[in-house]
């Protein structure tokens, strides 16, 4: 923290434990989306040739 200034790293010191309680919904919000992305793009990887060596 010794890059935030000292108000910044006192909000966060406050506010940490808000924020870790918050992580698990955060996490399934994510995983969520990210499963509904990938259904969008299907084999958006499988397009791609591998470059020769």
């Amino acid at each position: 923290m010794s890059s935030r200034s000292a108000t910044k790293a006192q909000m966060l010191q406050e506010n940490i434990t808000s924020l870790i309680k918050q992580l698990p919904a955060i996490l399934v919000e994510y995983t969520t989306l990210a499963g509904e992305l990938a259904a969008a793009l299907p084999n958006q990887f499988e397009t791609f040739a591998k470059a020769p060596q």
